[in-house]
């Protein structure tokens, strides 16, 4: 833990002194001194402006309502620095509407530090998932884990874009690591105080981010009880989230659906049968959603399944019937959230890259054994540029996203 802790504080710090468009897509780069700075990103005054002010989430102000648990916890976190006396500073940011956002450095520095512990679980939750029950070579080992960390870590623009900057997209790199875990112990999962604790977690993890929901077909396929007992418990807790406006307004609160009113996510789908031009919006929308595929990771991709191959063909192997058993369950999922977000109706690259985390990851766990085993000296050859070309992404990608 404590070498993975070392790994990921000086691959963001030293990401401080990268160089920055001049005029980003969305957000402001802010000097902090010297060298040093931090691309601000343009949503970041919105998450500032409910952490120092929670009300702004019950009264309707806020445009992430369908997420309150984020800031609601950051102004905890920060309420609690102040009452111990932790020094606090401000300063005002023009965002780039033009408007102006005072950011208190308690609060600030409370997101920077939840930014960092989630990128901390999920590398420490993607290393368990990868090393398993394989048995690596000391230097292997070295080595996957130092992609592990880059891929989560610093190889994608995800990281790069929001790990210094407030926001809620940090969870999508969370989100498949979490989920190939679950995946991996779902045979396990066998004792109902277990899965109504697992869908008490993932309801949680709702708040939080809505996206989390997507656990819950995962849990659906576990062996606790019978399959409409699980069905029945998923609902209450799914049906709890959906409640959440319905309850917010009868104690008195308001309640708006910011991504529905801007955005019309998922209901652009009923928008489209009611307006007779379904085929047409749904070809629209999967060449949109096509357009946020990242160049590097999918070049990776198709260069490790082809690579695959050509060493099963030379060597007349074939991958086992229970290693084909293994994998239906994460292609399945797998499949399940590309399909979610590409129905969504708003498309970023930065979503995008949640599914090709957990792809590579499993690629890793399940086809690198498979690699050491036949080819050894390729296999370190291999390692050693992929993490060259993991390294150069993190130098020469500079991002950001909007």
């Amino acid at each position: 833990m404590l070498i993975t802790a070392i790994l990921i504080f000086p691959v963001q710090f030293l990401s401080l002194f990268r160089n920055y468009p001049s005029s980003p897509a969305c957000g402001r780069v802010i000097n902090i001194f010297s060298n040093l700075n931090v691309l601000i990103n343009c949503d970041s005054a919105l998450f500032m402006k409910d952490a120092q002010n929670p009300m702004r989430i019950f009264g309707g102000l806020s445009v992430y309502q369908d997420r309150p648990a984020h800031s609601i916890l950051v102004w905890l976190i920060g309420s609690l620095l102040r009452f111990l006396g932790f020094p606090n500073q401000s300063r005002d940011i023009v965002g780039t509407s033009g408007q102006t956002t005072t950011y208190e450095s308690i609060f600030y520095l409370s997101y920077i530090a939840l930014n960092f512990i989630i990128v901390f679980v999920a590398v420490m939750l993607a290393t368990k998932f990868v090393f398993g029950d394989f048995t690596f070579g000391s230097l292997t080992r070295t080595k996957t884990l130092f992609i592990i960390v880059l891929l989560i870590v610093s190889a994608n623009e995800l990281t790069k874009t929001f790990f210094w900057t407030p926001h809620s997209q940090m969870f999508n790199i969370l989100l498949p690591t979490i989920a190939l875990i679950m995946l991996k112990n779902r045979k396990n999962i066998k004792s109902i105080k277990v899965f109504v604790l697992l869908s008490f977690l993932t309801l949680l993890l709702m708040f939080f981010y809505p996206l989390f929901g997507l656990l819950f077909i995962i849990l659906l396929f576990t062996q606790s009880g019978d399959f409409v007992k699980r069905l029945l418990t998923i609902s209450i807790f799914t049906t709890t989230y959906l409640l959440y406006p319905m309850v917010l307004e009868f104690f008195g609160g308001t309640h708006r659906n910011y991504v529905v009113e801007e955005y019309r996510q998922y209901v652009w789908l009923l928008d489209s049968i009611r307006d007779k031009n379904l085929i047409e919006n749904l070809g629209t929308n999967l060449e949109l959603f096509a357009s946020t595929f990242p160049l590097i990771p999918t070049i990776l991709l198709f260069a490790s399944a082809t690579l695959l191959t050509v060493i099963l063909r030379k060597s007349n192997a074939q991958i086992s019937k229970k290693t084909t058993s293994d994998l239906m369950p994460y292609l399945l999922f797998f499949v399940i959230y590309i399909g979610a977000l590409s129905m969504m109706g708003y498309y970023s690259r930065r979503l995008t890259l949640g599914p090709y985390i957990f792809i590579e990851l499993a690629f890793i766990r399940f086809l690198l054994p498979i690699l050491a085993e036949r080819y050894r000296a390729s296999n370190r050859i291999l390692m050693t540029l992929l993490l060259g070309l993991l390294l150069g992404s993190w130098v020469w990608t500079n991002g950001p996203l909007s």
